[in-house]
């Protein structure tokens, strides 16, 4: 099994593909009920809500594969 051709195959899916997208946002909402739920830092729902928006633009940023503004390979 070659791990680095699965690994450009998550990346180009997670770039351009829907279920992608659908994924990061999903892992956003994850993250905020993590943040809020286990830490226990009683933040306010708005910064829940920025949390959410701004990690799949993060994941974006990071994601080599991701030709709009990410890291470029």
């Amino acid at each position: 099994m070659d791990i680095k051709a699965l690994e450009d195959r998550f990346f180009e899916w997670m770039a351009h593909t829907r279920t992608g997208s659908m994924f990061k946002i999903a892992l956003g909402a994850v993250l905020a009920y993590v943040a809020d739920a286990a830490a226990g830092w009683n933040l306010p729902p708005v910064v829940l809500a920025v949390i959410l928006v701004l990690v799949p633009v993060a994941i974006n940023e990071l994601n080599p594969r991701d030709s709009r503004y990410g890291i470029k390979s």
